[in-house]
């Protein structure tokens, strides 16, 4: 059964103080379960990103915005709002993202800050989970909530923008999830149960 990384486990310590039959005060490390906190990328990395992407797209965009010159490409002419003009350039945006991401959960940008996607279960984003993700980046302003811990696009996708080296944390702490909730020693007890018959 599949944990999601918000519900994965990690011991911690209280410290507490008591008496020794001498009367002297001793401190107890006390061990306990906690939720462990997901340590998403913020802030600075996340602008980074941005500004990185940005100016990778739009040297990808050349080429297009090149042959859209030869074309009288006026609102007024097709008969489109200023908005709607722009719409295959949004489209093209939301493209860059997808495609990236689908093929190697990260964008040139996350790629040179050792970044990159997961989703609420520490896998690769589905499809669906990365169409929903690149489309939210298109409403106004999105990208001012990832100034926050978290922003649109990875709260309403169910994904997180993390480390590579908190990916290693959480791929380990699900393996151990794993291996304590599988039926290993039950198994093994019929294995060996079987061979002792035959």
């Amino acid at each position: 059964m599949s944990i999601k990384i918000t519900e994965l486990e990690t011991t911690r310590y209280r410290t507490s103080y008591q008496k020794d039959q001498r009367g002297n005060r001793q401190r107890i490390r006390t061990p306990y379960k906690a939720k462990r906190k997901v340590k998403a990328v913020e802030g600075g990395k996340r602008f980074a990103h941005f500004f990185i992407d940005a100016l990778i797209f739009g040297f990808l965009t050349i080429p297009f915005d090149y042959a859209l010159s030869f074309i009288d490409y006026q609102p007024q002419t097709l008969g489109l709002s200023l908005s709607m003009s722009y719409f295959p350039s949004y489209l093209l945006y939301a493209l860059y993202y997808f495609i990236f991401e689908s093929i190697s959960q990260s964008t040139p940008g996350k790629m040179l800050t050792n970044t990159l996607v997961i989703n609420e279960y520490g896998q690769k984003p589905s499809r669906n989970e990365l169409i929903v993700r690149s489309l939210i980046r298109l409403v106004p302003f999105e990208a001012f909530s990832c100034l926050s811990e978290r922003g649109w696009h990875d709260r309403w996708s169910k994904t997180w923008v993390i480390s590579k080296e908190e990916n290693q944390k959480i791929q380990a702490a699900l393996n151990k999830h794993k291996e304590m909730m599988s039926p290993k020693t039950e198994n093994g007890e019929k294995e060996h149960y079987t061979q002792q018959i035959s």
